[in-house]
Formats: structure tokens, C-alpha cells, sequence
């Protein structure tokens, strides 16, 4: 049986698998010190294994590596030490409390619509879009954790633009007949929606 870990399967046109593909651009950082770090290739395979289950295990994708990759490629020196794999996620996904942010989400999503909401980076807001706001308002951690993780890294490495501007809602005025027919409009509409 395949294994679903997209980290241990080849990928792309080329068939490369992408475990191997970071153990070479390791290699190619750090030269020697990353290669007297495994004797043989068995080792070299457990290493593989070890990362395979780490990255994936924390929903980092080959986008994230190659983030990461290129940071390590900035600050390398001569005396640079290979980072060891937490060290690595840590750099390709910053500790993130998923749960804390599947949370905000939650208490958040119910106050969007109603232009209320405050979210603590714009991260969360689109992984809380993509989840669905009024789906995320009933959503429960325990059987929405692996999505959410998903989405929420997938938003922390890619397209994340800013939280978009909400328009100020009219508010009704006693006397003035315009606003009333626009509010009552508004009103038809988020009634039509239920």
C-alpha cells in the first residue's frame, strides 16, 4: 500500500520525492558536515523516513521547505550547523496554536456577517473563509483539527492579502424614509439567505 505522506511519494512530472529532494539541498548547504551526519544509507533512508513524518505531521507543505531553505541559505556560514528537524519546521511553520486560532475563528465567524468581527491576523480570517464562516460557527476541534491545520498553514504560506474593509452599515434614522427602505432592503435580503 502507497503511503498517503505526499513528503514520501514522488511528485511532480519528474517523479522526484520531495524527502530526498531536501535531503540533497541540505547537502548542497551544508557539504560535508551534513554528510558525516550519516554513515550509510540506511541511515540516510531513516533520516527520510523520520522527516517525512515530522513535516507532514505538521502540515508543512514543499512551499514552506523552500521558504525555509532560503532562509537557511542566507544566514549559512562556515561554521553553520545543519539545523536538526524541529528546528527546521520550526523555521519552514512558526509554532502556531492551531487551536487557539480554530477558536478566534469560531467565536469570530458569527460576527463577520454583522461586520463586528476582529481577527488577530489576516492568516486565520482567510483559513476561517476558506473553512466557511457559518460552518466554522458550529465546527468542532475534534473532528475539524486536520482541515483546519490545512488550511490555516496553506494561508501562513501563501496567499494571504490583508482582511478586507468592511462598509460602514447604514443605521436607520427616525425620519429619514431612504435609509428606512434601504435597512428594510438589507433586511429582505439577509431574511432570503435563512
Amino acid at each position: 500500500m502507497a503511503s498517503r505522506n505526499p513528503w514520501l511519494r514522488p511528485a511532480g512530472t519528474d517523479g522526484l520525492v520531495p524527502v530526498r529532494v531536501l535531503w540533497d539541498r541540505f547537502a548542497a548547504l551544508y557539504g560535508e558536515k551534513w554528510r558525516g551526519l550519516f554513515a550509510d544509507e540506511p541511515a540516510r533512508a531513516a533520516w527520510g523516513e523520520e522527516a517525512g513524518a515530522l513535516l507532514y505531521g505538521r502540515g508543512i507543505r514543499w512551499q514552506l521547505a523552500l521558504v525555509a531553505l532560503e532562509r537557511l541559505r542566507g544566514s549559512v556560514t562556515a561554521e553553520s550547523v545543519p539545523p536538526s528537524l524541529a528546528e527546521f519546521a520550526d523555521l519552514a511553520l512558526p509554532a502556531m496554536d492551531f487551536g487557539a486560532a480554530f477558536d478566534e475563528a469560531r467565536a469570530q465567524a458569527p460576527l463577520e456577517e454583522m461586520g463586528r468581527a476582529h481577527w488577530s491576523c489576516a492568516a486565520v480570517y482567510w483559513a476561517a473563509r476558506d473553512f466557511g464562516f457559518h460552518r466554522m460557527a458550529t465546527a468542532s476541534w475534534s473532528r475539524n483539527k486536520s482541515e483546519w491545520m490545512r488550511l490555516l498553514s496553506a494561508r501562513v504560506a501563501g496567499d494571504c492579502p490583508a482582511i478586507p474593509a468592511r462598509m460602514a452599515q447604514p443605521a436607520y434614522q427616525r425620519g429619514d424614509p431612504q435609509l428606512a427602505r434601504a435597512a428594510l432592503a438589507d433586511l429582505r435580503a439577509r431574511l432570503s439567505r435563512v
